[in-house]
Parts: structure tokens; C-alpha cells; sequence
């Protein structure tokens, strides 16, 4: 029929608008076409009309004017990280993509007044830049040229609604009112209480017959995102299925998509008042699981998470609706835009939620789905993989001239976000500086593995490997890696010479020893000849850099390490203790010549 035909179309439309890579503009590449299709059979149905007039819609008061969008691509590991560090501190950018990545593309739009920073950046690290949209007002306005599409008699047909590309928040609930008197009493009215400003939060539940299991869909939590209520609308009309209770908000932040509308084209956030000239709150970071995680932005940033979790009534109302009907929702989607992107938990750590590989096939079998019908590629994973793959990824940001609290920030880092590593301690160093490490476990009763480095302060490399090789027993999908990451415990201590580590840093980039003085001219002990193992075969001039100490174990780095070892002496199988510069594997013995009985082994 061609009512159906029509439909094809409109799901043709939205598909290609989804996938536009023009920030969720809503213009299809195939709209013109499809609008010369719709004209022709206008007379048929007596559902569509055109309107060339601008009533009752505000004219957008922000300009993008001297706004360009600019393409970057990063094409090492150098630059991967240092557009990850931009984007921490993006100095007036807008980033439009997220998860970097060698070899794909980083949209950012900058205005003119920032473009110096984009510059500056591109010259420092030798990074090419393409203008991929010269004047982003002027595609604001091309689209809004597009918006005045209107029902004829909306109590005719549901499906005119579906022709607009982004409809206006009273279109849409004028949609669910249209749905809602048609197929009752199967579809209801539901409701998320109010926004902010006092607008309500509606919505449409679809139930057929009693103890079905449910579907809660919402869209719109980020304000600019207009293809993702068009396209909860399309799916609403046609998932009228008896076999799910559907529960679907198009716009669960109703204040944020009309000011989008009227005065915005970009706002993201809800519209309540922070302080001074800052307003709104990041509905997607505003509720209670691990809220504020890896945003400490400001009141005035576009994902300021808000004064506290649930601080807003968007996310609140939505928590509570959803926890009334927790016992009978078996799916939660959330559509945003844009991107070809179909992700699922977690986002605030790389570590799998426990259904991961159930929820990884479902969304490879729906990524299929989308390819066969519209031929468009959308990447799976949880977000924290898909986006956020630089959370803890090495990339080189510790390097071989990283300073200690770097080192140790570093460390936090992966505590905070694994929680398989825990953090352990050798105690302080003779100038009173911590001794820390992590421990990797993801199983009890594994044998263990300690491994130590920075014992000679200016072997840098050192300590640089040893995180390295820490990040990759967290990260690191090669089965061999996994393997032996979850099937041993990890003891890794970075720097177990903290003072001369930082001592080589600020005053002398070749000192080799710690800094306990000896005389009133020679400092330091050599830490790898302090041990109570054939003790004092070395060095007696406390001015050598072999000096042993005045006895084994004089020093608090050496004995502390050596306490901790016997302490899980029966749990260790291999001790590894990085050093450099050399290609050397070694073994022991050193004080003999003797082999050691396991030799041939080793």
C-alpha cells in the first residue's frame, strides 16, 4: 500500500539522520527525494502540508556563525594522547567525538576566537587538520528551513507526526495524545512527574496483556540530540507489539529540547540555574552510580554533573518510575546521538559487568540487523571500551621521564578503576617518602609473582616498564596476557628507590643510589648490594656508587621490601627486578660461580 511505502520512507529518513555526520542535525541525505515523494501523494492522504511561515517559533538567539567543525586524526600513539589530554582540558573546543583512537577521525568545532588554541595544538604535535563543515550556523538554519513541515488535521492520521524531523515538544506530546486515543486501552499515558521549569515528562505505556515482560526506552536526555525523540517516536508507532510492556519517553528533558529549539541549537544540559551566568546540569551524569566518576567539571561545562546525585527532577523522577518497575523490565534502552555506536554497561570501569558476553552477542546480532537492512556499521562494546578506551590505556603517558607523583597518580588511577588491583605499601624510604605498589588478583589461592623496579634512581626506563607491564595485566585483551594476569597474583612496586628516583629527576640525572647520608661528602647506599645475601662482597668507599651500607639492611627501602617478601613467601613462584640499560636476562647466583640448583630450569 502506500501508506506502507510511505513508511519505508520515513524509516529510510530517519535511519540516514541517524547516521548523518552532521551532529544529529536530522538532515538526511536523502530528505530532498523523499519530500518530493511525500508532495506527490499529499492529495491521497490529506496528511501533509507546508508551511513557509516561522509563527510561534522563536528565532535562534545564539549564533554558530564563525563556528567550524574541523577534522584531526591521530596517526600515532603520541598524538592519541595528546588529543586525549585536550580533550581533559579542551580550552573553549567542543569535542563531537569521543574515544580516540589511531587512525580515526576526532571531529572538534572551534570558533574563530579559539582556533589558535586548535593551532597551536596541530603545530606542536605535527598533526594534520580538515574543515569538514565551514559554517556550522548556516547548517542550523538549512535545517530549519526543513522544521515548518505540519500536520494538516493531526486527528487524522498518526503517522504526519513521523514526516518531521525533529518535532517540537508539544508536536510530540500532541503524537502520544493522537496514540494514546487510538489504540486504547492497550496504550496509557505515563508520566516522569515534571521537568525543572514545570513542563511535564510524558510518556506512553503499550501493554497488551498482564505479565509481560518489559521494555523502559528513553530519549532525549541530551537537550541537541533531536533525531533521538524522533526516532523513540517512530519506534513507538511501530512496536505496538503484544508480546512486551513498553514504557517510552521521547523527551525526558523537555526544558533542555525546546530551548535547543528556540534559542540554542546546541544546548545540551537542562535549564536550571547553577550560579551567576551558569545553567544547567548533565542529566546523563546526575544520578546515583558512581556519580561525579571521571567528571570534576565545572557549573558551567557541558557535563557538569550537578550539586549532588539526583540533584535534578528529570533524573529523579525517572530513577524512582523506573525502580516501581524494576521486577518487570528486562531492557533499558537510551537513545543519544551522534555516532554509529550501540553500547551497553559499564561506563565508569573497564571491568565487565557479569553479563557481558550475553549483552556483547545481542548487540553484535542487532549491529548485524542494522547492517543488512541499511548497510550502516555500528561498533558494540560497553561504553567504558567503546569510549572511554583511554581511561587507563598506557599510550605513553607515563613515560621514561615521569616523576613520582605521576607514578603514583597513575596507581590511583587504576585502583579507582580495577577493581581487581588494591594498593600495597613497603612503607616510607629514608627521607620519609611512600613505597607504593599495586596487587592484581582476580582469584584466590593463585600463586604469586612479585616484581620491583627503580632500584638504581637512574635507570628511568625501569619504572616506565613496570607500569606498562602493570596497565597491560588490567587491560590487555591477548589471551596470553589475560591468561597469565588472571591466573597469578601480581606484586608490582615501581620505584622501590623513591629519593634517589626524584633526586635523579631534580639535581643529578645520573644518581644511581638512595639518600641517606654516610659522610659529610657521600651520600647514599646502592640498594641492590644492601641485602643479607653474601652481604658486603662489594664496595667499603661509602663514596662508590657500589657502596653496600654500613651493614645488610641498613636502609628502610631494602629491609621493608625484603619483610614484605617473606611474608608471602609461600605464595611467590617468580621475582622479577627490572634494571637497565642492557639486552641481559639474568639469574642467579652472582656472588659464585657455583650454579644454582634449579640452573637448567632458569
Amino acid at each position: 500500500s502506500i501508506e506502507h511505502y510511505l513508511l519505508l520512507g520515513v524509516n529510510d529518513l530517519l535511519s540516514n539522520a541517524v547516521h548523518s555526520a552532521t551532529f544529529a542535525l536530522c538532515q538526511s541525505r536523502t530528505s530532498p527525494p523523499l519530500y518530493v515523494f511525500f508532495y506527490f501523494f499529499k492529495t491521497l492522504l490529506s496528511v501533509i502540508s507546508v508551511s513557509s511561515t516561522t509563527e510561534n517559533v522563536k528565532l535562534n538567539t545564539v549564533s554558530y556563525s564563525n563556528y567550524k567543525v574541523y577534522s584531526l586524526i591521530p596517526q600515532n600513539e603520541r598524538q592519541t594522547t595528546a588529543i586525549q589530554d585536550l580533550f581533559k582540558n579542551p580550552k573553549g573546543l567542543d569535542f563531537w567525538t569521543y574515544g580516540f583512537v589511531k587512525g580515526r577521525p576526532v571531529l572538534i568545532m572551534s570558533s574563530d576566537e579559539k582556533y589558535p588554541v586548535l593551532e597551536t595544538f596541530i603545530k606542536e604535535h605535527g598533526c594534520t587538520l580538515e574543515t569538514v563543515i565551514p559554517n556550522v550556523q548556516k547548517l542550523i538554519d538549512a535545517q530549519r528551513d526543513n522544521l515548518f513541515l505540519k500536520t494538516s488535521n493531526p486527528n487524522e492520521s498518526a503517522l504526519p507526526i513521523l514526516l518531521i524531523d525533529c518535532p517540537y515538544l508539544t508536536s510530540i506530546y500532541e503524537f502520544l495524545d493522537l496514540l494514546i486515543s487510538q489504540h486504547s486501552p492497550h496504550a496509557t499515558a505515563i508520566t516522569l512527574g515534571n521537568s525543572y521549569q514545570g513542563r511535564p515528562i510524558r510518556g506512553v505505556q503499550i501493554s497488551y496483556k498482564s505479565n509481560n515482560p518489559g521494555v523502559f526506552l528513553e530519549a532525549g536526555t541530551h537537550a541537541r540530540e533531536w533525531i533521538a525523540p524522533a526516532t523513540a517516536l517512530y519506534i513507538l508507532y511501530e512496536l505496538l507489539t503484544k508480546n512486551y510492556d513498553w514504557y517510552i519517553f521521547p523527551s525526558v528533558n523537555p526544558d533542555g529540547y525546546e530551548y535547543s529549539h528556540k534559542v540554542d541549537r546546541l544546548w545540551r544540559k537542562n535549564r536550571r540555574p547553577v550560579e551567576d551566568s551558569c545553567v544547567g546540569v548533565d542529566p546523563n551524569r546526575n544520578f546515583d552510580i558512581h556519580w561525579t566518576d571521571g567528571t570534576g567539571d565545572g557549573p558551567c561545562e557541558e557535563t557538569y554533573p550537578g550539586p549532588n546525585a539526583f540533584s535534578e527532577p528529570e533524573t529523579k523522577n525517572l530513577a524512582e518510575f523506573v525502580k516501581s518497575k524494576a521486577k518487570n523490565i528486562q531492557v533499558y534502552l537510551d537513545f543519544h546521538s551522534y555516532s554509529q555506536l550501540l553500547m551497553f554497561p559499564y561506563g565508569y570501569t573497564p571491568d565487565h559487568a557479569p553479563n557481558y558476553d550475553q549483552l556483547l552477542r545481542i548487540g553484535k546480532k542487532a549491529a548485524a540487523a542494522l547492517e543488512s537492512v541499511y548497510g550502516t556499521q555500528y561498533e558494540v562494546g560497553d561504553i567504558a571500551e567503546v569510549i572511554y578506551t583511554q581511561l587507563c590505556e598506557f599510550v605513553l603517558q607515563i613515560n621514561i621521564c615521569t616523576r613520582l607523583d605521576k607514578i603514583y597518580e597513575f596507581l590511583d588511577s587504576l585502583i579507582y578503576h580495577f577493581p581487581y588491583a588494591t594498593p600495597i605499601t613497603l612503607g616510607n624510604s629514608y627521607e620519609g617518602r611512600p613505597i607504593r605498589g599495586v596487587k592484581i588478583s582476580y582469584k584466590s589461592n593463585n600463586p604469586g609473582v612479585f616484581l620491583e623496579s627503580g632500584t638504581h634512581a637512574r635507570e628511568w626506563i625501569a619504572p616506565a616498564t613496570a607500569l606498562f607491564i602493570l596497565n597491560e595485566l588490567l587491560t590487555s585483551e591477548d589471551k596470553s596476557v589475560r591468561f597469565i594476569a588472571e591466573n597469578y597474583d601480581w606484586y608490582i612496586f615501581p620505584s622501590v628507590n623513591p629519593d634517589g628516583y626524584e633526586y635523579s629527576h631534580q639535581v643529578n640525572r645520573l644518581w644511581r643510589k638512595n639518600r641517606r647520608p654516610v659522610t659529610e661528602w657521600c651520600f647514599g647506599v646502592d640498594m641492590n648490594r644492601n641485602f643479607d645475601i653474601n652481604w658486603s662482597a662489594g664496595e667499603y668507599d661509602p663514596c662508590r656508587q657500589t657502596y653496600p651500607g654500613p651493614n645488610a639492611f641498613s636502609e628502610p627501602e631494602t629491609k621493608n621490601l625484603a619483610n614484605f617478601v617473606m611474608s608471602i613467601a609461600n605464595n611467590i613462584q617468580v621475582y622479577l627486578s627490572l634494571h637497565s640499560y642492557s639486552q641481559l636476562l639474568m639469574f642467579p647466583y652472582a656472588y659464585t660461580h657455583d650454579h644454582t640448583p634449579n640452573h637448567d630450569e632458569l
